[in-house]
């Protein structure tokens, strides 16, 4: 029986509407404010907040992340007084269900509910009873926008629409597709990995879809493509908006009708293949620039999820790094380490561009600076990073303090008349620029090491470096 917690501040329409959902079989709760709203989501688990956008003591569109966060991880449908057009937009990309009038039909509210708490019982279904079963156990933290993104994976993994995980580099896009393939009733079969930034430009059709011996030179035997590989299971396509142009149309027809033909071969073969695709890219852009298909996007957005950003959910943090550490140290075999809170606030000071990827090559670094040392200090993590934030501290201190002087640590920044923000963005782009040119001055210019020293992706290293105008000496 789904729980439904009502939070409206008109207590007639509030047990109205709470007495037509004990009506059908749900069980109800009701709030006239929203304080005592969150006191009720607190402590219990509730399924479905139902949540006026009139409340005396806030906008019943921004608590929504507070709701979420709750033990039930609810969703929140937003009763509307007004219809607010621009009100149900930021209610909906804030993470609400859906947006209904208050003075609507009560067999759209309830019909609502039903398809929602349908869905629910669904998406814990397939993410299994058992913590040990639970497929999404390994993807780490517990923030609000983490919770949405896990709660819409388990929704989508009960069907087999395209999905297409979008999010900055590091955000782990490749870990939620595998959680979502184990999710699925596909998780007994393969899941294929196409990384489409490294797809070889003479060799993709082949890659792909296969080849026939001697289809051309060097071909001296059959060989079955990634799309037949996956099969009965899942292709995961990593960095689509690097997919080449000239292939788009083929892979386009492979979408909607399953049937692809080897290269040199004349019979076509089928895939029963579920499509997961991942960018950090925006694929909007790539389309208005003619470099990538529009009907390929409509096909991979069937369902779309948009991962956050570490910045984004500093809250996990902790637990993020807590993790790693475990981890590295029991594969290490090396003791554990205690962690100081100069180096916890160290990490959440810094903005991460990398993200999760980013976090887990620092940690790395710390624990090899750190060697036999019980504790893990700030001074452990790399240099660019305390750099970095010993100059964030002091513009932000500069700034605040009103100096009109030069900052020292800044390189000359100017700080009168700036937010702080402006000021961090310039001092990000210094030193960006800085550990940029010093990354490629130590590995001779070659793409291949710095991506390694620095953790970035190769895609996200060449952003990097065509934003702050610097060439590389080598190509690899």
């Amino acid at each position: 029986m789904s729980h439904i917690l009502i939070v409206d501040g008109n207590q007639a329409h509030c047990e109205r509407l709470g007495t037509a959902m004990l009506g059908k079989g749900f069980r109800v709760s009701l709030a006239h404010t929203l304080q005592e709203g969150f006191a009720i989501g607190a402590d219990e688990e509730i399924d479905v907040v139902l949540l006026a956008d009139d409340l005396a003591d806030g906008d019943g569109a921004e608590p929504l992340h507070r709701f979420r966060g709750g033990p039930g991880a609810p969703e929140v449908i937003v009763l509307a007084e007004k219809g607010d057009g621009g009100a149900a937009a930021r209610a909906i990309k804030g993470g609400a269900w859906d947006y209904i009038p208050k003075n609507g039909a009560a067999a759209t509210l309830i019909e609502a509910l039903l398809c929602l708490a349908d869905y629910r019982r669904r998406g814990k279904a397939a993410a299994g009873d058992d913590q040990g079963e639970n497929p999404f156990v390994a993807i780490v933290g517990n923030s609000s926008r983490l919770r949405m993104c896990i709660d819409l994976l388990g929704r989508a993994a009960t069907s087999d629409a395209n999905v297409l995980l979008q999010g900055e580099t590091g955000t782990g896009k490749e870990k939620f597709a595998v959680a979502l393939h184990r999710a699925s009733p596909r998780h007994g079969k393969n899941f294929v990995v196409v990384d489409c930034a490294a797809l070889p430009e003479t060799l993709v059709e082949s890659t792909l879809f296969g080849h026939e011996r001697g289809a051309f030179t060097g071909a001296t035997r059959n060989a079955v493509g990634l799309i037949k590989q996956a099969d009965g299971g899942t292709l995961f396509l990593d960095e689509v908006g690097e997919l080449p142009l000239c292939l788009q149309k083929s892979f386009l027809r492979v979408l909607e009708e399953r049937r692809f033909r080897p290269v040199g071969g004349e019979k076509e073969q089928s895939s029963d293949f579920r499509l997961v695709a991942a960018t950090n890219q925006d694929l909007d852009a790539l389309v208005a620039a003619g470099r990538f298909r529009s009907d390929l996007l409509f096909r991979l957005r069937t369902f779309a999820i948009e991962l956050p950003s570490l910045r984004e959910r500093k809250e996990d943090m902790e637990p993020l790094a807590g993790h790693f550490l475990e981890q590295y140290c029991d594969h290490h075999r090396i003791p554990a380490k205690a962690v100081s809170r100069g180096f916890f606030a160290a990490l959440d000071q810094y903005d991460w561009p990398g993200n999760v990827r980013e976090l887990f090559h620092a940690l790395e670094r710390a624990l090899a600076a750190a060697g036999d040392e019980p504790v893990l200090l700030a001074r452990h993590l790399p240099i660019h990073i305390r750099v970095e934030n010993a100059h964030a501290g002091r513009a932000a201190a500069a700034a605040q303090g009103g100096d009109t002087m030069a900052c020292p640590a800044a390189g000359g920044l100017r700080m009168t008349g700036k937010t702080l923000q402006q000021v961090r963005d310039e001092v990000l782009a210094r030193v960006e620029n800085r550990y940029l040119q010093q990354l490629l001055a130590s590995t001779g210019g070659r793409i291949q090491p710095a991506c390694q020293i620095s953790g970035l992706s190769r895609s996200r290293l060449y952003q990097l470096l065509k934003d702050h105008n610097i060439r590389s000496a080598a190509a690899c």
